[in-house]
């Protein structure tokens, strides 16, 4: 146990467990008001929801790959992964603040999966470098832990601020997860940062 929570709380670790958490917070949230955004606000009947998601599915895997080659061609992935997390937060804005517009609404979910992807591929990445050799079964068992308690934790919280504010109430409280883990993320790369300048 001593182990596992060692694990847990390892700061390079945390961060990668916060951004899991932060991660699946926001796509469950994001999908528990987003159908009634295009049912209620844009007018759109469920049976064409698929044609939605399909266009910005493509459309997001277009917008991703410039993220992924830059990162494998510079040194620059730390800086790119708090990028990828503002992404996020600009596109929950987005959506708080402009969901009766159809364009923007379908600019802000494609800019969600941009990051989404991105990030999604990307944390595993680098828990596998963070947690080398035996400690990697261990850490990928808190970093799946953590994405099952996002996940329940955007369902359930999304569903109060569904209830209390509205849809903007639950785009506004993912943009705010996104916020702070990227202020989490952002202080990572900044130690990444002097303990390169050191070595």
């Amino acid at each position: 146990l001593s182990r596992l929570y060692e694990l847990t709380v390892r700061p390079s670790l945390l961060r990668l467990h916060v951004g899991m958490f932060a991660m699946h917070f926001m796509i469950t949230a994001t999908f528990l008001a987003v159908p009634s955004v295009l049912v209620d606000d844009l007018g759109l009947a469920s049976a064409g929801h698929w044609k939605v998601y399909l266009a910005v599915f493509v459309a997001s895997v277009a917008g991703m790959v410039p993220l992924v080659l830059a990162t494998e061609r510079t040194r620059r992935g730390p800086a790119l992964l708090v990028l990828g997390i503002l992404l996020a937060a600009v596109s929950q804005a987005m959506l708080g603040g402009a969901h009766g517009h159809f364009w923007v609404v379908m600019a802000a979910l494609t800019l969600f999966f941009v990051a989404f992807n991105y990030l999604e591929a990307r944390l595993p990445a680098l828990l596998t470098l963070a947690a080398p050799g035996a400690e990697r079964g261990a850490a990928l068992g808190v970093f799946a832990t953590a994405q099952f308690l996002g996940a329940f934790a955007g369902g359930s919280l999304g569903g109060v601020l569904l209830g209390r504010y509205g849809l903007p109430g639950v785009f506004w409280g993912a943009a705010a997860v996104a916020a702070l883990w990227a202020l989490i993320a952002a202080t990572g790369t900044t130690e990444t940062a002097k303990a390169a300048e050191h070595a």
